[in-house]
């Protein structure tokens, strides 16, 4: 049989540290002090002077004289409740209480000492034990009070004769445990209810304060600066641990934007965390109050982990992952405010990414207005001079009709561009299919190439068909601005080589590549230059609208393809439009 292993303690030892931290914690909530209710106090002193003067017009007067101050006593004392109730301080109420429950059963008592014992009174008494002893206020008047009244029965037992001492003994030390008990189950009922109350109260400020900065003051802040002071305060929620902010970037990739609390110093694998956010595509909250097994740095095993869903645009797209070292309970109640914060969160990244791209907008619609203003104004002052030349017959006909013409095309072509960018933006631009022959387009092409200011020849372009191609079913004049705008761009930045218009089938598709020898473009501004009113760096130099590019996208995806770049600084670019041979749609 195999050997138990050795016994340490330790189990045992962690059990009394418990058992000690929850008795400890007992002994808090029983002592605890609270809030006064003012009106709760007149209510309950007025329901105890009914109770005794029920009970005193009920049971006769001992002939003593002694008996109408007693009695007037216990009334003036339940008078105080009812005047200075709503004025009493924790310290007061206590002692109001405390004096109440004595200052009754002596009242009692002593009557039944002048009186004589009579049967009825001992129902009297143990109602009187009962009914003060329920209202006391914490753990430590409860057991001064049942101390002192259970040695005053005791001394009355002792030396008053009775018929039956043990039956009145049962009877007066029952509801003076009963009385204790109830009162010590009021005072932990209404901690409970004064905690849950502030705990929630605490709830709603949090999430109302969340709400105003996601709503108001994020926007402002930026992405980064949001994320930072959002993981910030919901880590102050959680209490303890550490907060992550996980985001699913449009490309799939997760990407951690901002933490709080104790960092483990080692990145998380983009496997663990899109397993993560995997896990709650039912927008289910992922709570484990102990951490079995797991590869993120943030969880420690024994721990507690919980993953709250992140909604964007209708889908789960991130995470917001609390952590604590040890176990911390997750209430129900707790984890239904995490996850409206989580919902604050959301709103205020998306105001966030929202505001950074209207900021972006309207910088570019600055920038296109700067541009086109410069595009528009340089032709038509060159169409301005030379008509002016001619008036003053200082310029030989024939080259100020060229320049005129020429730039009169140019301000012809922004203005078609503008027009074309209106129609994309507001989905007024529709495809019309026909069959027609690549290389016929092509020949139109190479006269319209030609003319256009930029290029210093027609051989300045080389065109080349690779192979017989099928007829094409797209939109004719979609495909010629496509490829004329692409040789128009080339042109600008071409260098000592032509640009060079290759066309071929790929597979399925037909590819178009248009390259250049010019200074290339930088790797950061690839994905950038097919953006509205994107320019690249040289664009400075050569001019640009930054629409050619964009509407060159935006035709080929209308038509079912794409439009690439390759290109590296000092080597030139290649534009690659990709579509397919037919498009069955009008």
């Amino acid at each position: 049989m195999d050997s138990l292993p050795p016994h340490d303690g330790s189990a045992e030892r962690g059990d009394r540290r418990r058992r000690s931290v929850a008795a400890r914690d007992l002994w808090r909530a029983l002592n605890r002090a609270r809030a006064v209710d003012g009106a709760a106090v007149r209510l309950a002193s007025l329901a105890l002077l009914a109770f005794y003067a029920a009970g005193v017009l009920l049971r006769p007067m001992p002939d003593q004289p002694l008996a109408p101050w007693v009695r007037g006593a216990v009334c003036v004392c339940i008078a105080l409740g009812i005047a200075f109730g709503p004025r009493f301080t924790w310290r007061a109420l206590r002692l109001f209480t405390v004096g109440l429950a004595l200052a009754l059963n002596l009242a009692i008592g002593s009557l039944i000492l002048l009186r004589g014992p009579v049967r009825g009174d001992l129902g009297v008494q143990a109602l009187a034990m009962f009914a003060p002893t329920a209202f006391l206020q914490t753990g430590m008047d409860v057991i001064g009070v049942v101390v002192a009244l259970g040695s005053l029965v005791a001394a009355v037992l002792a030396t008053t004769p009775l018929d039956a001492p043990n039956t009145v003994a049962i009877d007066l030390y029952g509801a003076l445990l009963t009385g204790a008990v109830t009162a010590l189950a009021l005072i932990l009922f209404r901690d409970r209810v004064s905690t849950s109350t502030a705990w929630w109260q605490e709830a709603c400020a949090r999430e109302r304060a969340l709400r105003e900065f996601s709503e108001g003051i994020a926007p402002q802040l930026g992405e980064a600066v949001a994320a930072r002071e959002l993981a910030g305060r919901l880590r102050q929620a959680f209490g303890t641990g550490h907060c992550a902010i996980v985001t699913i970037e449009p490309g799939g990739a997760p990407r951690v934007l901002a933490t709080a609390g104790v960092w483990a110093g080692v990145e998380p694998s983009a496997a663990s965390l899109l397993a993560l956010v995997q896990r709650m595509r039912d927008r289910q909250p992922f709570v484990a109050s102990r951490v079995a097994e797991s590869d993120l740095p943030w969880a420690t095993l024994g721990g507690t982990l919980v993953a709250l869903p992140m909604v964007f645009d209708d889908a789960v797209a991130g995470a917001i992952v609390l952590s604590a070292t040890g176990p911390r309970p997750a209430a129900e109640e707790e984890v239904l405010m995490w996850r409206a914060m989580a919902s604050q969160v959301c709103t205020a990244l998306d105001s966030a990414r929202l505001f950074a791209r209207l900021q972006e907008a309207l910088r570019a619609r600055s920038e296109f207005v700067n541009t086109m203003s410069h595009e528009l104004r340089s032709p038509l002052h060159v169409i301005i001079g030379y008509g002016e030349m001619l008036a003053e017959q200082r310029a030989d006909p024939a080259v100020a009709a060229a320049r005129i013409r020429a730039n009169a095309l140019e301000l012809l072509h922004l203005v078609e561009n503008t027009l074309t960018v209106g129609r994309l933006s507001g989905g007024g631009l529709a495809v019309h299919p026909s069959e027609f022959e690549l290389s016929a387009l092509f020949d139109e092409l190479r006269e319209s190439v030609a003319a256009l200011p930029e290029a210093r020849a027609a051989a300045s372009v080389r065109w080349q068909i690779d192979g017989p191609l099928p007829p094409l079913h797209l939109d004719r004049l979609k495909v010629k601005e496509v490829v004329h705008n692409l040789v128009s761009n080339a042109l600008k930045f071409a260098g000592a080589e032509p640009v060079r218009v290759r066309a071929a089938a790929d597979g399925d598709r037909l590819r178009i590549d248009v390259s250049d020898s010019g200074p290339g473009i930088a790797p950061a501004d690839q994905a950038r230059i097919f953006g509205l009113f994107e320019r690249g760096d040289g664009d400075a130099v050569t001019g640009g609208s930054g629409l050619g590019l964009y509407i060159v996208k935006s035709l080929a995806q209308l038509m079912g393809g794409d439009v690439t770049v390759s290109s590296s600084p000092g080597r030139g670019a290649c534009f690659t439009a990709w579509l397919p041979f037919r498009l069955d749609r009008g």
